[in-house]
């Protein structure tokens, strides 16, 4: 059998020799991409068990990714390509198996190596070729020959075997024009690439010395490495040893006190200035993030990074700030409290995260269940003061008006008045990117994304959503909206963790999740029972506080008294409640704000829900906000809208009705609504027309003797749609 393969330069070469070699992105293949050979089962088959997939250097890069926000690291960071691009992965946490072997050759990936566990790798940077020279012979004389890499001459990398783990190490120095140059050893925590296209040169990398199997190594002692960066410090010029540990390295802290939650941790961070130029203020940062974060390196890093990049006192640059923080080792003196103090000095806000239900959630999603945080009692309280106060953020909402930015809300109503419709609009309004939903800003980010779980109705989604998109002339591939077709119980503990796992794997930059129904969420609890409810009050938190996203429970009216049906838990923990009114047979009803709990409410909008057939002969009904409004474009206040229908009422029952038209006279409806209430005449006759559709009022014959006709208040309200209608 023929083992060669042809290369780029159109030269056989034999696989056993075959350079590491990745695409760059584009359509054009390179030696061993492609060709037959997979460079992952290659490394695989020679001992290199520890592999990872790095982002080719072109590649189109997800905007929902971590990676996105710093593009200038394609080529060296480890990456997957999803369905919007590359994208980060917890690799840190991730058993390479041999499945994984054949998914990121046909991904086109570069090939990286995951230091640590018996392999070491010394990384000469440096662009200066005397001293990139030097590091090298220093290398080989005091700790053997090695295998070298090489993907920007005079830079090289070298690998070892090292006979028990070794913490970081490293040495800096004045290099070429003058820049601090460094060379640096990767261990635990770290990756080296092994293959692929380099990103400057935009070629592959080489290995002038042949890559051996992992057993064939040089075996190094931590004591000779020691000795070879001391050499370092003596033949490199302005060299320094960069120092990683906190001075108070014998206060050690409970376990408690060192693991946070993303959210909280990313909340503190934000809230410290970064206007240092002392190095030790930097490391301590570093080092408390990536204590606090032990299960999700790839947030750690990016909340490090969003700190380094906000520094006032110079430029930070990106490949130092990976160098670096793979550098920082979690310890025992420096970890989540640490940021909440200093975060607390900033803001007179106490940052300690609740003691939650289900937290962390973070750590059990890829690893399994993590030791979870238990807060420390304070011997005062964090009291704010009037600075601090007046300097607090202004709530930021999704949905102008309506939901919350990363808030739990519910909207119910009876069945059948189309509270699902009114869910599915928010949700589509978001997904597709649209800029308002009926006139009311949306302020989600670029690439939303929305998860719908759809408990009840799934039948008639896919043709409700055909005639939603057939009414705003979209066109599916512009959406971010994921369906789960089933209803997951959240009163599990594991469901609760699937949901997080699912939506974090395919879900990236969900801004809300959608439960519709809540009783369909939780199968068999007892919705009056306090504790129930709190249950599932909780575990709507932990996926808000998890992906700071909105959850929107739908849920159904109580048979009497016209509340959420239900333990006042529900109401009471909402950020917002919205109750939709509706009656059998109309085509308008009306969403009312019952509760906003930072912003007015007890407001209330008309929304019609119009039949909408599609090229096929199908149909479906599409919501829309009808135009009852004052002049300035508010909604009418339902107080000022019971004014009004109590004159209606009383002047029906006084046999002198409002009239329908301009030969009414002084009974003219329109005329009274100008004149008694301020509303403009415009809107005068939208608002009876609307009360019209919804069944609020009737024009009928006041008696038969005079025979006047005019509006009478309807005031009988049928609990719901007969079974059957489209609304069901």
């Amino acid at each position: 059998m023929d083992r060669s393969i042809v290369t780029r330069d159109g030269e056989p070469v034999q696989s056993d020799d075959l350079p590491i070699q990745a695409d760059t992105g584009s359509a054009a293949p390179v030696a061993g991409h492609g060709r037959g050979i997979n460079p992952f089962r290659k490394l695989w088959e020679m001992g290199y068990r520890r592999l990872v997939p790095i982002v080719p250097p072109l590649a189109e890069l997800s905007p929902h990714s971590s990676i996105s926000r710093r593009p200038q690291s394609r080529g060296k960071a480890v990456g997957e390509l999803g369905q919007h691009g590359w994208r980060g992965f917890n690799w840190h946490q991730h058993e390479t198996c041999e499945a994984d072997l054949i998914r990121w050759f046909t991904m086109e990936a570069g090939v990286g190596v995951r230091t640590g566990e018996g392999l070491i790798a010394i990384d000469i940077d440096s662009l200066a070729p005397e001293l990139s020279e030097k590091a090298r012979a220093a290398a080989v004389e005091i700790l053997g020959p090695a295998p070298q890499r090489v993907g920007r001459a005079p830079k090289v990398l070298l690998l070892y075997r090292i006979t028990e783990p070794m913490a970081y190490e490293r040495v800096e120095f004045t290099g070429q024009e003058g820049k601090r140059e460094r060379v640096e050893m990767l261990s635990e925590g770290r990756q080296a690439v092994l293959g692929g296209i380099h990103p400057h040169t935009l070629q592959p990398y080489s290995w002038p010395e042949r890559l051996k199997p992992f057993d064939e190594l040089t075996i190094v002692t931590p004591e000779k490495v020691k000795a070879y960066f001391a050499r370092l410090a003596e033949i490199l010029p302005e060299a320094t040893v960069p120092s990683f540990n906190h001075p108070n390295s014998e206060k050690v802290l409970p376990l408690e006190d060192l693991i946070g939650t993303v959210d909280a941790v990313r909340k503190a961070v934000q809230a410290i200035p970064n206007d240092t130029r002392d190095r030790e203020g930097y490391i301590w940062l570093g080092i408390a993030i990536k204590t606090a974060l032990p299960h999700d390196p790839e947030a750690a890093f990016d909340i490090f990074w969003d700190w380094c990049a906000k520094w006032t006192a110079g430029t930070k640059d990106l490949n130092n700030a990976i160098s670096d923080f793979g550098g920082f080792f979690p310890g025992r003196v420096l970890g989540a409290s640490y940021l909440y103090k200093r975060a607390a000095r900033y803001t007179g806000e106490n940052m300690m995260p609740e003691d939650k239900f289900f937290e962390p959630i973070t750590g059990e999603l890829e690893t399994g269940p993590a030791p979870t945080p238990k807060v420390q009692a304070s011997d005062t309280f964090t009291l704010l003061g009037l600075d601090g106060l007046l300097h607090m953020p202004d709530p930021v909402y999704l949905v102008d008006r309506h939901l919350p930015e990363a808030s739990l809300g519910f909207l119910y109503g009876d069945p059948g008045t189309g509270k699902s419709f009114i869910a599915l609009d928010w949700a589509l309004h978001i997904a597709f990117g649209l800029k308002a939903w009926h006139g009311d800003p949306i302020l989600a980010p670029a690439g939303a994304h929305v998860v719908y779980i759809a408990g009840e109705g799934v039948a008639g989604l896919k043709l409700r959503v055909q005639a939603w998109m057939h009414r705003h002339n979209v066109v599916g591939a512009d959406a971010r909206f994921s369906l789960l077709r089933h209803s997951v119980d959240l009163m599990d503990k594991e469901q609760v963790l699937k949901l997080a796992r699912t939506i974090r794997a395919d879900a990236f930059g969900t801004v809300l999740v959608v439960v519709d129904t809540v009783s369909r969420s939780m199968p068999g609890a007892e919705e009056n029972q306090q504790k129930e409810m709190t249950r599932f009050v909780d575990a709507c938190d932990v996926i808000r506080t998890e992906f700071q996203c909105v959850v929107l429970g739908v849920h159904h009216a109580a048979k009497q008294g016209g509340r959420m049906r239900g333990s006042t838990v529900l109401s009471a923990a909402g950020d917002f409640v919205f109750k939709l009114e509706r009656k059998p047979g109309k085509p308008v009803g009306r969403l009312l704000s019952e509760k906003q709990k930072d912003a007015p409410d007890g407001w209330s909008e008309p929304y019609r829900f119009d039949v909408v057939k599609l090229p096929d002969g199908k149909d479906s009904v599409v919501v829309s906000r009808c135009l009852t409004s004052d002049g300035n474009g508010a909604p009418v206040p339902v107080e000022q809208e019971e004014r009004i229908l109590e004159s209606i009422d009383a002047a029906w029952r006084s046999k002198d009705p409002w009239g329908q038209n301009s030969r009414s006279r002084d009974r003219y409806a329109v005329t009274r609504l100008v004149k008694e209430f301020g509303v403009d005449a415009d809107r005068a006759k939208e608002l009876l027309q609307t009360w019209l559709d919804m069944g609020a009022i009737a024009i009928d014959t006041v008696d038969s003797h005079s025979k006047r006709k005019g509006y009478r208040r309807v005031q009988e309200v049928p609990e719901a749609f007969p079974s059957g209608s489209v609304f069901d």
